[in-house]
């Protein structure tokens, strides 16, 4: 069976967002694209590409419902975001000090892919382990963020891989 820890990797919702973890907001003449910092504090993207902390006041040109609609999706979405951003920060900090580690497979999925973990993780150290050592090369100490990098030049050996993922605990100084 699954620890309550590994349950807890596998329940975390997707917040509907897409495979990138983005979502659209559409107010009929304008749309929003929004995304969320590594806090997973939400931001809307307009179409000309500037980033705003919240959706604007809907104008003249907009639906009304359409813009309502919009702007309530966004709302409750600050609002998940927090729940989620409080619950599982703390729970990858206790996976830290536990020195807890997933496989490739179950980090590409819960961290890499998923539409949610993948803002909380990307601001994260991770490192590649074989038993209690730190894999000392290419593979070694990662972000997320070059992790796409990773798995895509080094997925057959990847795919043979026996070692495991972990964030990487800071030395005492």
């Amino acid at each position: 069976g699954l620890s309550e820890e590994e349950l807890a990797d596998w329940l975390v919702p997707d917040l509907e967002l897409d495979a990138n973890g983005t979502l659209t907001l559409d107010f009929g003449s304008r749309q929003f694209m929004v995304g969320f910092d590594e806090a997973l504090r939400p931001w809307a993207r307009d179409a000309e590409g500037v980033q705003l902390k919240t959706l604007p006041k809907p104008i003249q040109s907009d639906d009304p419902d359409a813009a309502r609609a919009a702007t309530q999706r966004f709302n409750a979405l600050k609002k998940d975001a927090k729940a989620i951003a409080r619950q599982h920060i703390e729970r990858l900090a206790k996976a830290m000090t536990n020195r807890r580690r997933w496989t490739p497979a179950s980090f590409r999925m819960l961290f890499m892919e998923h539409p949610v973990m993948c803002h909380l993780a990307r601001r994260l150290v991770w490192g590649v382990y074989r038993d209690e050592e730190l894999v000392g090369s290419e593979l070694g100490t990662r972000y997320v963020a070059d992790m796409d990098r990773l798995f895509e030049g080094y997925a057959e050996l990847l795919a043979g891989m026996q070692d495991h993922f972990r964030r990487v605990v800071p030395k005492a100084p």
